[in-house]
C-alpha cells in the first residue's frame, strides 16, 4: 500500500534547471500510504518520491530501483504469484541476490523483458511504472482497479501519482472541474472509469497500460472481465479451489487482521484461513440500531484462538472522525460505509496490524446483489411506472421521499429507486437502480442532460466495471492506506475471478453464493441475517452542522431542502445529503489549497 509521485521532463534535451522538482506539499499527500520511509531518486529527466509500507521482504524493498536490464521501476500493491513468476525467469545469481523475494522487483524484471506483453502473467493488486533506457514510459494497473494510478500530461511535463490531490498539487496551478464527470458523480456517485473530477488529470483504467513514447500516447488493455459462463453444478473440488485462492493472497511475514462486517464474503475468508492453519483475528463494527446489526452474542463462537474486537459505531462517531474520513478521500467517495471501515482501520492500526482482509468483489463475481438477481423484473416495473404522467410521478416521489424510514434496505427505499429510474431518461434506468445518489438525479434532472451513455449494458457489468473500481475499491483503499494499512481482497485475484465467472447465471440465482460451502455450520445457520455494513446516516447527519453550500450550479435552496428532508428520516434524502456534504467539503478543501479554480 505504498505511495508514489513522479514527474518526467518531456522537453528535448536536458532542462536548464536540472531535474524536475517535487513539491513538498504534493509529496506530503503520499506519505500516509507509506509511513515506513520515504525514498527519492532524481536524474536530469525525472524526479521520483516513493513512500514505503514494508510488507514482503522489507530488506530488498527500497523503491524506486533499476532492473537488471536498466529500466527504472517502482510500484505499489502486492503480486500474489511473485514466487511462481520468479521461478520462470531464470535470472542470474547476482540479480537474485539483489531482488530477493520482493514482489514488485520480481514483477519489474518480468515486465522489463517485454513491457507490452507480460502484464497478463501477474496476479495481484498493483500499479507499476517502468521507464526504459530509451525513454519509453509504461504505467499499468491491476485487473479490478484496486490500486490507484493517476497522471497529468502537457507539452513539457508528465506527472504520475497514487493520489489525485498529490498530482494536482504537483501541477502547481488551479485545475478545472470536469463538468461531465461532475454530473456523473452527482447522479451515480463516481466518475467514468479512466477519469477524475479534474479535467486535466486522468486515471489508468483497470486491466490497462498506458505508454508514453516520444510524446506519443497510447493505451492498451491486457485484460477484460471474462464472459459469464454456463456451468450449473459446483465442482467437487470447489472448496479446495477457494482455499487455494485465499491462501495465495496471504502474507506469510505478518499476522493478518480480518475485517468481518458480518457478510458471507468476509466470513468465508476467515473460515478459509482457519482451515489452512492460520486463525485470523477479526474486527466487527456494531450499531445501536438493530436494523444495521446481526446478533452480536453469536459472533465467533467457533474461532478458536482468534480474537474478536468489537467497535460500537455510535460510540466512535463524532464530527472529527467524519472529517478525517473525508480528508482521506483524494476524491469524494459517496459510499457511507467509509465511516465504519475507518473505525475498523483505526482499531487495526492501534493493535499493530499491517494487513487486513476484505470481502470486496465477491458480490460482483458471484451475482450477490439482489438488484442483479431481479434485474428483469425491476426493469419491467420501471417501464410500468413510465406509464404514469411524469408530473404525477414526480409529485408521488416527492411525497414518498419525505416519509421517515429507519431500515437500511426497505420496501420503500426500493420503490423510491424504481420511481427515480422511471423519472430519468431510459438510458439511465439501470444506473439509478444501484446509484447511491439516485435522489439527486431526480431532484436535479438537469445534471443528466449533457451525458452520453456508453459502456455496460446490464447491472452485472455495471457493478464490475463502474461501482467496484470507482466506489467500493476506492473506499477500501483510501481508508486503509490513510491509516497505513494494506487491504487485500482475495475474491479479486485473477484465480478467483476466473474460477467464479464460469458459474452460470441460473445456478448462482438459484443456489446463492457457493462461498457458503466453506462456512462453518454455525456461520451457515446465521448466513441469512447478514447484510454487510449498512450505516445509520441520519445519526451521522445530526452530528454535522448544516453546510455552507459551494457546489457549482446547484442552488443553496434546493440543497437545504434535501438536507432538511434527510434529517426528517427519508433514506433517499439521507444518501443524497451525505454525498452532497462530502462533495461540498472536498470542493472547499481544493479551493483552499489552490488546486481547483474558483
Amino acid at each position: 500500500m505504498c505511495g508514489f509521485l513522479a514527474e518526467f521532463d518531456l522537453t528535448k534535451g536536458f532542462s536548464e534547471e536540472g531535474s524536475p522538482k517535487i513539491s513538498p506539499d504534493a509529496e506530503s499527500q503520499i506519505l500516509r500510504r507509506g509511513p515506513d520511509f520515504l525514498h527519492r531518486i532524481k536524474e536530469s529527466k525525472f524526479n521520483v518520491s516513493f513512500a514505503h509500507l514494508g510488507i514482503t521482504d522489507v530488506s530488498h524493498g527500497v523503491q524506486p530501483f533499476y532492473t537488471s536490464n536498466g529500466f527504472l521501476a517502482f510500484g505499489n500493491g502486492e503480486i500474489y504469484n511473485s514466487l511462481e513468476v520468479l521461478s520462470r525467469l531464470n535470472l542470474p545469481e547476482y540479480v537474485l541476490s539483489d531482488i530477493g523475494t520482493h514482489d514488485i522487483k520480481i514483477a519489474a524484471e518480468l515486465l522489463s523483458k517485454d513491457p507490452e506483453a507480460n502484464w497478463e502473467q501477474l496476479d495481484g493488486m498493483f500499479s507499476i511504472l517502468l521507464y526504459s533506457p530509451d525513454g519509453e514510459i509504461f504505467l499499468g494497473r491491476d485487473r479490478a482497479g484496486e490500486k490507484p494510478a493517476f497522471y497529468f500530461v502537457s507539452d513539457k511535463r508528465l506527472i504520475f501519482g497514487s493520489s489525485v490531490e498529490a498530482v494536482a498539487m504537483q501541477v502547481g496551478m488551479p485545475l478545472a472541474l470536469d463538468q461531465k464527470q461532475f454530473n456523473n458523480w452527482l447522479a451515480f456517485g463516481g466518475c467514468d472509469v479512466g477519469t477524475t473530477l479534474f479535467s486535466e488529470i486522468r486515471e489508468v483504467r483497470p486491466g490497462s497500460v498506458i505508454k508514453f513514447s516520444k510524446k506519443a500516447f497510447s493505451e492498451f488493455r491486457y485484460w477484460h472481465w471474462p464472459v459469464r459462463g454456463t456451468e450449473y453444478n459446483i465442482p467437487k473440488n470447489y472448496q479446495s479451489e477457494i482455499l487455494k485462492i485465499v491462501e495465495s493472497c496471504r502474507v506469510k511475514d505478518f499476522d493478518g487482521c480480518l475485517f468481518w462486517s458480518g457478510g458471507v464474503d468476509s466470513t468465508a475468508i476467515r473460515q478459509s484461513l482457519s482451515l489452512s492453519g492460520f486463525t485470523p483475528d477479526s474486527i466487527h463494527v456494531s450499531f445501536d440500531e438493530k436494523t444495521y446489526n446481526e446478533d452480536l452474542p453469536e459472533i465467533n463462537q467457533n474461532l478458536g484462538k482468534s480474537r474478536e474486537m468489537i467497535i460500537l459505531f455510535e460510540d466512535w462517531l463524532n464530527e472529527l472522525a467524519i472529517k478525517e474520513a473525508i480528508n482521506l478521500m483524494d476524491q469524494p467517495i459517496s459510499d457511507a460505509a467509509c465511516l465504519p471501515l475507518l473505525a475498523a482501520c483505526i482499531e487495526a492500526k492501534e493493535n499493530s496490524f499491517r494487513v487486513v482482509y476484505t470481502g470486496d468483489g465477491a458480490d460482483e463475481i458471484l451475482r450477490g446483489y439482489q438488484a442483479i438477481r431481479y434485474e428483469k423484473y425491476l426493469i419491467l416495473l420501471i417501464r410500468l411506472l413510465r406509464l404514469v404522467p411524469k408530473l404525477a410521478l414526480r409529485g408521488s416521489f416527492d411525497i414518498l421521499s419525505r416519509k421517515s424510514d429507519r431500515k437500511y434496505l426497505s420496501k420503500l427505499s426500493v420503490f423510491l429507486r424504481l420511481m427515480a429510474a422511471a423519472l430519468v431518461d431510459k438510458s439511465y434506468s439501470q444506473q439509478i437502480l444501484v446509484s447511491p445518489n439516485f435522489f439527486i438525479a431526480t431532484t436535479f434532472p438537469e445534471v443528466l442532460d449533457s451525458n452520453e451513455v456508453t459502456g455496460p449494458t446490464n447491472l452485472e457489468e455495471y457493478f464490475q466495471a463502474f461501482i467496484l473500481p470507482q466506489i467500493y475499491l476506492q473506499k477500501t483503499d483510501r481508508m486503509a492506506s490513510g491509516i497505513g494499512l494494506e487491504a487485500r481482497s482475495p475474491w479479486l485475484s485473477k484465480l478467483s475471478i476466473e474460477t467464479s465467472m464460469r458459474f452460470g447465471e441460473k445456478f448462482l440465482s438459484k443456489a446463492g453464493k457457493p462461498l457458503s460451502m466453506i462456512l462453518s455450520d454455525d456461520d451457515r445457520l446465521r448466513k441469512k441475517s447478514k447484510h454487510g455494513l449498512g450505516v445509520p446516516l441520519k445519526r451521522v447527519l445530526t452530528i454535522l452542522q448544516r453546510p455552507t453550500w459551494t457546489i457549482p450550479e446547484l442552488s443553496s435552496k434546493k440543497l437545504d431542502q434535501i438536507w432538511s428532508r434527510a434529517l426528517r428520516g427519508s433514506p433517499a434524502a439521507q444518501n443524497a445529503a451525505w454525498s452532497l456534504y462530502i462533495l461540498n467539503e472536498k470542493i472547499q478543501s481544493w479551493r483552499a489549497i489552490g488546486i481547483m479554480k474558483q
